[in-house]
């Protein structure tokens, strides 16, 4: 909600959604009726769909797969191994069971480095369209639970996932903007830390 009010409220949008997408996701909204719905934020085991985590976890698992299955690991693969300094894939699996959430997210980076410099990497392309999708879906349950047949809708984008990737964050906006045609949507302009000097501000 911070980061909501933080952002422009465009008076013709009868609810706000905040997509947020870094180390971890979630999705926040609320309308002019002063009901607010919450979905994801509980952390990279149980959630985070469609965050820096979960784009790397799946990356993780599609390259191990794909090296079991044809005993050959992709260039996605060769790239991870590259961005974490490792020699061999089988040194994933000690990474794999002392990294930390923040470890895991950073995997996220080849794997948008690979959709940009390799654009017919399938893997890449498929975990990103993946995380893509799920975004959407969660901020499609939100706006049906915050409005009415009819009502605007404003989406704003935040997290380094949305903010620093253009390119996703173009895939997200087009999947959104497919669903909800008259949609604005639009990149948080400020820090989150905004939205609580204005809520200070309004209950002072």
């Amino acid at each position: 909600i911070t980061a909501l009010e933080a952002s422009e409220w465009h008076p013709d949008c009868d609810a706000q959604v905040l997509v947020l997408a870094g180390t971890g996701s979630c999705i926040t909204g609320r309308n002019r009726r002063e009901e607010t719905e919450k979905l994801g934020g509980r952390g990279h085991v149980l959630g985070d769909r469609g965050s820096a985590c979960d784009i790397a976890q799946h990356a993780l698992r599609a390259v191990m797969t794909i090296l079991d299955l044809d005993n050959e690991l992709p260039p996605l693969g060769s790239d991870i191994l590259t961005y974490l300094q490792m020699n061999e894939p089988e040194d994933l699996i000690d990474w794999s069971m002392v990294a930390t959430k923040t470890d895991r997210a950073s995997v996220a980076t080849p794997v948008f480095n690979a959709a940009v410099t390799r654009p017919d990497d399938d893997i890449a392309n498929a975990v990103l369209e993946k995380a893509a999708n799920r975004l959407t879906t969660d901020a499609t349950a939100c706006v049906e639970r915050l409005t009415h047949p009819g009502e605007q809708i404003q989406f704003v984008f935040n997290g380094a996932v949305l903010l620093k990737n253009p390119s996703f964050a173009k895939q997200v906006a087009s999947l959104l903007q497919s669903r909800f045609p008259e949609a604005i949507i639009s990149p948080l302009q400020r820090p989150s830390v905004w939205g609580a000097v204005a809520q200070a501000r309004n209950n002072a």
